[in-house]
């Protein structure tokens, strides 16, 4: 979490401040808040690449990419990149269960090789 108007990084300890200073102001008790913190499962897979072309633009790769986003819908968020000093594609993906997180990460994993893996 960045706080732009306090800091240009993220800081654990400014997000603890912040936090506790909204449950503070907003009289909120932390148990309280807690009960209502819904857990979203999440992996990130990593995938060997012999080449980084655009992903969202590759010819198979992107289409099933875009699927798999249409199927998560507002359930769920997808993240894919390169590792910014390996060569690797890493595949994040948050849903509402871990077997949702887990079908998807695979299938795209499977792309990914089969398409510029290894």
């Amino acid at each position: 979490i960045i706080f732009l108007d306090r800091a240009t990084t993220g800081d654990g300890l400014l997000t603890g401040v912040v936090f506790l200073d909204l449950l503070r102001r907003t009289g909120r008790d932390l148990a309280e808040w807690a009960a209502t913190v819904r857990p979203c499962p999440q992996v990130l897979v990593n995938v060997a690449v012999r080449r980084r072309p655009p992903l969202h633009t590759h010819p198979t790769i992107g289409p099933a990419i875009a699927a798999e986003e249409r199927r998560l819908g507002r359930s769920g968020r997808l993240v894919i990149r390169y590792s910014g000093t390996e060569p690797q594609a890493r595949i994040m993906v948050e849903a509402e269960s871990e077997a949702t997180v887990q079908e998807v990460a695979a299938r795209l994993k499977t792309v990914i090789q089969r398409e510029i893996g290894l």
